[in-house]
C-alpha cells in the first residue's frame, strides 16, 4: 500500500518524475502472501488517488464525514489502509512545503495542488478519522500570564518580589492560585502584541521562555534551541533588537527568525497572496500579502479585537445583575455569543432562539439567560465601534476596504478572491457572513461580487503557529534564521541585520 502511495504522490503530483513501478509493488505484495492482479493493482491505485485528492483539497466542516463515505464507497480497509495512506500522506508533506516556499515554482504547485494544513489523521484510539493540526502537533498552550508570589517582611508589610525569579506560569501558577496558599500578583507582560517596557516585563519573558522550553518541551539546553518568533506586523525594527538581545545574550539561542503572524497564517493555507484578517485577542489587524511579503504601507489595526468584546459583554451582564468572572464571561461568548448580519433585525427579535440556546449553565448549577442584547451587541462593536464610545476606531470592513483599497488595481482582484479569517474571535459565530455581506455592500465596481472568496480553516485560532511549524520543519528555515555567530558579529549593525532577515 505505501508504495502505491509513494507512486501516486511522485507521478501525479510532479514531485518528481518516477513511476508507479507495478511490478516491483506486486513483488512486495507477493512476499506478504497479498496476491493481485496488475489490473486489481491499477484500481487500487486509481481509489488510493481519489482519498489522497480529498486529503490536499481545502478544509471543509464535513472532512471527516465526507472521507467516511470516500473509504466505505471505495472500499478500504480501514484500520490497515487509511494509517498507511496518512503515513505516507505525512511524511511527504515536507516536499510539497518546500515546493510551496520556492517562489519561482509556487504558481505551478498550486495550480496542482491546493493543500490545506488541516489534515485528516488516523487515531488508534478512536479507530477512526480526526483531524490534526498540523505535522509537528500543537503539545502546550501556556497563557502569557506571570504570578508573582507576594513576600512579607520582617515589619508585617508585603511587597511584590521584583526580579521576576519566583514568576509562575502555566499549570504551576494554576496550581498555586488553587491552592490559595499565598498571594499572587498577576502580571500580563504582553500587551497589544508586544513585550511592555514599563518595568520588568523583559525579566518575565525571559522566566516565561525558559519555563516553556524547560518544563513544558522539557528541553535540557537552550542554547542549541533554534527559535522561531511569531512576531504582529506592526512591530517595529527596535522592539525585535530588544527581544533579540534577550534571546541571544541571556538566554543563548543557537538562531532566531522573526516572522509576522499574518504571512505565517497565510502559509497555513498554502497560499502565497491573499488577504488576512487576523482577530485575536487584543489586536484585529487587515494584511494584504502578495508572493509572501506583506505590503507595509496597506495594513491597517484596531484594537477592537476579542478582549474588548468581553469587556464589553461584562458590562452587558453587570447591568443586568451578574457579576461574573473573566474564563466565564469568556466562556460565554465562545459558545453563546454570535454576529448578526443584520444587527438592528435581530436585537430587536426576542423570538430567534429556543429555551435551550438561550440559558447558559453557571459553575453553581444556576442558569443565566443571554438575551440578544449580550448575544449580538457584544460582538457588533468589531463592526460599530462607536458602540462603546470609541468615535476613532475604524470598523472591521472599513478597514478591509482601506487595506484593499491601497492596493494595486490589478492585485485587488487576486486579494478579493483569498481572503484569509484567523485569530480566535473569526471563530465566532456569523463572522464570515457578515463580512461578506459588508463587503458586497461596498464593492468597487471593478470586482464581481462572486470574485469574493473566504478561506476558514477549522484550526485558525492557531494558524500563525500552524504555519509557523511548516516553516520550522523545512530545511530553509536555517538559512532564514539569524545565527548567534551572525548576531554578535554585526556588533554596530544589528538592527539592520534583524530587519534584513524579518519576514
Amino acid at each position: 500500500m505505501k508504495a502505491i502511495l509513494k507512486g501516486v504522490i511522485s507521478q501525479k503530483y510532479g514531485l518528481n518524475q518516477e513511476k508507479i513501478d507495478y511490478q516491483g509493488i506486486q513483488q512486495q505484495l507477493q512476499e506478504q502472501e497479498i496476491e493481485l492482479s496488475q489490473q486489481e493493482l491499477q484500481q487500487y491505485v486509481q481509489r488510493a488517488d481519489i482519498l489522497i485528492q480529498s486529503l490536499i483539497q481545502k478544509s471543509e466542516d464535513n472532512a471527516e464525514e465526507r472521507l467516511q463515505k470516500i473509504i466505505q464507497e471505495q472500499g478500504f480497509d480501514e484500520e490497515r489502509d487509511i494509517r498507511d495512506i496518512i503515513d505516507v500522506w505525512l511524511k511527504n508533506q515536507e516536499k510539497i512545503y518546500s515546493a510551496l516556499m520556492k517562489k519561482n515554482t509556487t504558481s505551478k504547485i498550486l495550480d496542482k495542488l491546493e493543500y490545506s494544513i488541516n489534515n485528516v489523521s488516523y487515531s488508534k484510539k478512536s479507530k477512526g478519522l480526526q483531524e490534526i493540526t498540523s505535522v509537528v502537533s500543537l503539545k502546550h498552550i501556556i497563557p502569557s500570564i506571570a504570578g508573582i508570589p507576594e513576600q512579607k517582611l520582617d515589619q508585617g508589610e508585603t511587597m511584590t518580589k521584583s526580579d521576576a525569579s519566583t514568576a509562575l506560569f502555566g499549570s504551576n501558577l494554576q496550581q498555586a492560585l488553587k491552592e490559595g496558599k499565598q498571594q499572587i500578583s498577576l502580571k500580563r507582560p504582553i500587551q497589544e502584541g508586544k513585550v511592555c517596557d514599563t518595568g520588568d516585563e523583559d525579566e518575565i519573558m525571559k522566566e516565561l521562555w525558559k519555563y516553556s522550553l524547560d518544563s513544558a518541551l522539557q528541553v535540557n539546553e537552550i542554547a542549541n534551541q533554534n527559535l522561531l518568533i511569531i512576531d504582529q506586523p506592526h512591530n517595529d525594527k527596535d522592539y525585535k533588537h530588544r527581544l533579540a538581545n534577550i534571546l541571544f545574550e541571556d538566554l543563548k539561542v543557537s538562531s532566531v527568525l522573526f516572522m509576522n503572524s499574518a504571512t505565517l497564517s497565510l502559509f497555513s493555507t498554502g497560499q502565497t497572496t491573499g488577504l488576512v484578517v487576523e482577530a485575536g485577542h487584543a489586536i484585529t489587524s487587515v494584511v494584504p500579502i502578495f508572493e509572501g511579503f506583506p505590503l507595509p504601507h496597506a495594513i491597517t489595526r484596531s484594537t477592537i479585537a476579542g478582549e474588548q468584546i468581553t469587556n464589553h459583554l461584562s458590562q452587558i451582564l453587570k447591568k443586568q445583575g451578574y457579576e461574573l468572572p473573566n474564563d466565564i464571561i469568556n466562556d460565554i461568548k465562545e459558545k453563546k455569543c454570535m454576529i448578526a448580519k443584520n444587527y438592528q433585525l435581530e436585537v430587536n427579535n426576542s423570538n430567534t432562539f429556543d429555551t435551550e440556546e438561550k440559558m447558559y449553565e453557571l459553575p453553581d448549577g444556576s442558569l443565566l439567560e443571554i438575551d440578544q442584547e449580550a448575544r449580538y451587541s457584544s460582538a457588533e462593536i468589531l463592526f460599530d465601534p462607536t458602540i462603546i464610545g470609541d468615535e476613532t476606531s475604524m470598523s472591521l470592513q472599513e478597514m478591509m476596504l482601506d487595506s484593499l483599497n491601497r492596493c494595486d488595481l490589478v492585485l485587488q482582484s487576486e486579494l478579493y478572491n483569498n481572503i484569509v479569517l484567523c485569530g480566535g474571535t473569526s471563530l465566532l459565530r456569523g463572522f464570515k457572513d457578515r463580512l461578506h455581506h459588508e463587503l458586497r455592500q461596498n464593492l468597487p465596481k471593478h470586482i464581481n461580487e462572486n470574485n469574493i472568496n473566504f478561506v476558514e480553516n477549522l484550526h485558525r485560532r492557531y494558524s500563525a503557529w500552524i504555519g509557523g511549524s511548516m516553516l520550522g520543519s523545512l530545511s530553509t528555515f536555517q538559512s532564514l534564521a539569524i545565527t548567534r555567530a551572525e548576531y554578535e558579529e554585526n556588533p554596530e549593525n544589528k538592527i539592520a541585520l534583524i530587519h534584513k532577515r524579518t519576514f
